[in-house]
């Protein structure tokens, strides 16, 4: 599926529950795919949240996926407002009621969607559970703001301020 909409539509006509596998296909690319599908059409390379999720990796030895998990709701969070109707999306493909919701309200449900599948999953998005220290923040940005050339296709543009307050909420 190339867009959010026919994916979404392929799901609710078979009834099927959301599963997409991107990359190497571990469980949880389910909810990585969710969030690119639903901003940029299914590219993996279009999200901040990967080139956020390199220093955690590289500094603090995390496997990739895991990586990911911790800054992903955090990158979805501040996406949003990038692109509402395809976050509202999201949520409701993953089986949010967004019925009577208006379109950012619908696009925060995407967010809870995400942690939960997270939590189903055993994967935390908090860097603390993972024994990285707050004080490893700024470290932490300056490793993000070095993978800026994978900003450039996010939905929304990125300031070292704004690396700065991903990382934070996802401590």
């Amino acid at each position: 599926m190339r867009v959010v909409d026919e994916c979404s539509e392929f799901i609710r006509k078979g009834k099927y529950d959301l599963i997409v596998g991107l990359g190497g296909g571990g469980s949880l690319d389910t909810g990585k795919a969710a969030a690119i599908m639903g901003t940029r059409q299914g590219s993996v390379r279009e999200i901040c949240g990967m080139a956020l999720a390199y220093p955690i990796g590289t500094e603090f030895h995390q496997n990739h996926g895991r990586s990911n998990g911790i800054v992903l709701p955090h990158v979805v969070e501040f996406n949003i407002i990038g692109n509402i109707r395809k976050y509202g999306i999201i949520g409701s493909t993953m089986g949010e009621n967004i019925q009577g919701l208006n379109g950012l309200e619908a696009a925060e449900r995407s967010v809870l969607t995400v942690k939960r599948l997270l939590e189903m999953i055993h994967i935390s998005y908090r860097l603390r559970n993972y024994g990285i220290p707050k004080e490893s923040i700024p470290k932490l940005v300056e490793g993000g703001m070095k993978q800026s050339r994978l900003f450039v296709p996010n939905p929304r543009n990125l300031t070292q301020e704004d690396v700065t307050a991903i990382y934070t909420k996802a401590w």
